[in-house]
């Protein structure tokens, strides 16, 4: 995990210092994302929410979600992908 988060910093480092104009590009991209997925009350399903979050920033294995979340293993994989699904269907929306 170490190891992980070190690249990940050095990483977001470069990117800031390097590529300043893509790093705006991309913030914009995700707030408009961050307003629809708001304007579509998908933050209303907390499940799909959490099981993202703790997935994609926490970097936690599907066992460890599964144990959290308070689901079966198999349930977090369909959770997930109804997740994904959503904002999918909200980026296709921004094209």
């Amino acid at each position: 995990q170490k190891d992980f988060t070190k690249y990940h910093c050095d990483l977001s480092i470069n990117v800031i210092k390097y590529y300043p104009d893509e790093l705006r590009k991309i913030e914009t991209i995700l707030e408009n994302l961050a307003n629809k997925l708001v304007s579509k009350s998908f933050f209303e399903d907390a499940e799909k929410v959490m099981v993202l979050r703790k997935r994609y920033f926490e970097y936690k294995s599907w066992e460890q979600i599964a144990v959290e979340v308070g689901c079966k293993y198999r349930n977090v994989h369909y959770i997930h992908g109804d997740a994904l699904a959503a904002v999918s269907e909200i980026l296709d929306e921004q094209k």
